[in-house]
């Protein structure tokens, strides 16, 4: 019997190491049932703990690492911490900048008490779990003070980046200024043009490249510092997209519908992935919703097929990269592709509901500030080049680059190196100066590590050197990003509707948005867009129809499943009145077809709305009558046209 015994537990302990060994990892495809019988029982004992590793399903309530609460006791002395904390006083009404400094004051009071000093995730967590058990009412004032990184859902979504491996098909273009990263075996280590100290592909290298526990692993440290999860916009990076097989594409995609699908159940409920279509459609529905997927490609491969394939993946924002305007510099970089192809890029994006997020480069290998100055004006007033959002990367020269090559040698030489990088400073400033109402700066400048810049631009705050500056002059940014209210407080009842028309690729378009009396703050927006004489033609369902390309109300994520009672802009009603709104002046064009490229956690709104699903791009459309137009008391206070 001791000897059975002795077997038994090196039978336990074996089987612990084997869910060491493997991060206490099971794939999606690997049922618990085909365990060994000693790691299945282990693994039953670990539910309760939450188990690390690839594929895993997590309950919200053991997601994520607690140092502070590694037993019972300690759990259950933080529990009544925070129980204390929130009936210390009264949360409501407070801006974000006060609570969070009473509430740091009432947590050194509460440690004096209670000889601990749990962290901020401990917090969060314990909240949760008196939420979930009734011991309190979910308090939303209080909750958003235990929000870290607050910053990351005041745009009113919680943004997600999942980066695609390496290999072969990453990308086999060789665009001189960008990197490649190989082993001593010449074997590629990241998706082309990243690297390997950067931060976002950091987290895609320690999960394998695996989509699902990218997804998860992102989701659970958000949740740990407070955010709540739903709205989620997710962006694919690595590479070029388009260069990815077919097959590799949309397991991409489906896994990304799947990690939201499954991300509460817990380990027991595994189940394997179905098709893209099943995981769609039960996201429709789903607790946390993929309201918009963006992907990101080269100008020469937006193609009537390439279109057709986003709107299968539920594809709604395109990331283009031009790089620059000047044709003698594009050939320079060897990019292989022209000017040309990406006004038409944007205008086929457009023509067919899409947003669009350019990037340009200034300080390329045979460009000067005056060159880029003129790059930088076609970007604003060129309406051929009229994109939605903007990333500005002033050109770093990295290492695993031809740049570098020409850098060392001394036949490149960056005017960012010259006088502390002041002309490149100046001609941001000026770009941000005159940048119109309707479009948004998503970056400045890309976020490379020191350790990895040779050359060029070392800046890496650089939007907050050009943001200082303009401060001090006394000059404003009128951008989306620079005017969105975040998590200030205003009377949403003075809010004044504003419309803004102007000429695009062809096309007339028309920015409907909900601000303040003055105009410097922006509490939600629709991109409206009559197509002029298209000829794309690659979906039925949206000729002779109004396209609505974008609907976004700003300010703190208020969760779908969440009654909110604060006086914020999401779930106030400005959605539906600039859709109201939108389709009015789709009547007064003589228009009776909207059609909206919604994402597809985003579709059951747009129902509510009167909008079904039509065509095989997928888009909710509504076909107008008196009786089916939503009811709008909403007038404009403003309007501009801009030539």
């Amino acid at each position: 019997e001791a000897s059975q015994g002795v077997l038994l537990l090196l039978l336990l302990l074996l089987a612990t190491l084997f869910l060491s060994t493997c991060g206490g990892s099971f794939e999606r495809e690997t049922s618990l049932a085909s365990l060994p019988t000693a790691a299945s029982a282990i693994s039953s004992a670990l539910l309760s703990t939450g188990l690390k590793g690839s594929h895993k399903i997590q309950h919200p309530s053991v997601t994520g690492d607690d140092a502070g609460d590694s037993d019972q006791t300690g759990s259950n002395l933080t529990s009544r911490f925070l129980h204390d904390l929130l009936l210390s006083r009264n949360w409501t009404g407070l801006d974000y900048k006060e609570g969070r400094s009473l509430l740091d004051s009432a947590r050194h009071q509460m440690s004096k008490k209670y000889k601990i000093m749990p962290p901020i995730s401990s917090l969060v967590k314990a909240y949760t779990n008196l939420v979930q058990n009734g011991v309190v009412k979910a308090d939303p004032s209080f909750s958003s003070l235990l929000i870290r990184k607050s910053c990351r859902s005041w745009s009113g979504v919680l943004v997600v980046t999942l980066f695609t491996a390496p290999g072969p098909f990453s990308c086999p273009m060789d665009c001189h200024y960008c990197p490649n990263e190989v082993d001593e075996n010449g074997t590629q280590l990241l998706p082309r043009s990243y690297l390997s100290t950067e931060p976002g592909c950091k987290r895609g290298m320690a999960n394998n490249w695996d989509c699902v526990e990218q997804f998860r692993d992102r989701v659970s440290c958000l949740r740990n510092i407070g955010h709540k999860v739903d709205k989620i916009e997710v962006l694919v990076l690595g590479g070029t997209w388009s260069y990815y097989p077919e097959d590799y594409q949309e397991s991409f995609i489906r896994d990304i519908y799947y990690a939201a699908n499954t991300l509460d159940l817990a380990l027991q409920e595994v189940r394997l992935p179905l098709g893209l279509k099943e995981e769609q459609k039960i996201n429709e529905g789903a607790r946390y919703k993929i309201i918009g997927i963006t992907l990101e490609t080269r100008p020469d491969f937006i193609t009537r097929a390439e279109i057709r394939r986003f709107r299968k993946y539920g594809c709604t924002r395109v990331q283009v990269g031009l790089q620059h305007t000047d044709d003698s510099i594009l050939e320079i970089i060897n990019r292989k592709c022209t000017h040309a192809q990406g006004i038409k890029a944007i205008k086929l994006l457009k023509e067919n509901c899409f947003k669009v997020d350019i990037h340009l480069m200034p300080d390329l290998p045979g460009a000067s500030p005056q060159i880029d100055r003129e790059m930088l004006e076609k970007a604003l007033f060129d309406p051929e080049m009229d994109a939605d959002y903007y990333k500005i990367y002033p050109t770093t020269v990295t290492p695993f680059t031809k740049i570098a090559e020409w850098y060392r040698e001394g036949s490149y030489k960056p005017y960012a190196d010259r006088n502390d990088g002041e002309e490149l400073v100046e001609l941001l400033i000026w770009f941000k100066q005159h940048i119109q109402e309707w479009k948004r700066i998503n970056r400045i400048p890309r976020d490379i590590p020191n350790q990895s810049i040779l050359g060029g631009n070392n800046k890496t705050n650089l939007r907050q050197i050009i943001s200082s500056k303009m401060s001090t002059r006394g000059l404003k940014c009128r951008c989306i990003r620079c005017r969105e209210i975040k998590n200030s407080v205003v009377d949403l009842k003075q809010a004044v509707l504003v419309e803004r028309m102007h000429s695009s690729s062809g096309g007339l378009e028309t920015f409907i948005s909900f601000e303040t009396p003055d105009l410097e703050t922006l509490l939600g927006f629709v991109r409206l867009r009559i197509n002029g004489n298209s000829t794309s033609n690659i979906f039925p369902e949206l000729l002779d129809a109004v396209l609505i390309r974008e609907l976004h109300v700003y300010g703190v994520l208020v969760p779908t499943y969440e009654d909110d009672k604060l006086s914020r802009p999401q779930h106030f009603g400005f959605g539906r009145r600039l859709m109201a709104r939108a389709e009015r002046l789709a009547w007064s064009n003589g228009k009776r077809k909207v059609a909206v490229i919604s994402g597809v956690g985003v579709r059951q709104y747009y129902a509510s709305l009167g909008y079904q699903l039509e065509g095989d791009g997928e888009f909710m459309v509504k076909h107008l009558n008196e009786q089916s137009m939503l009811d709008c008391s909403d007038e404009p206070a403003f309007s501009y046209a801009i030539e």
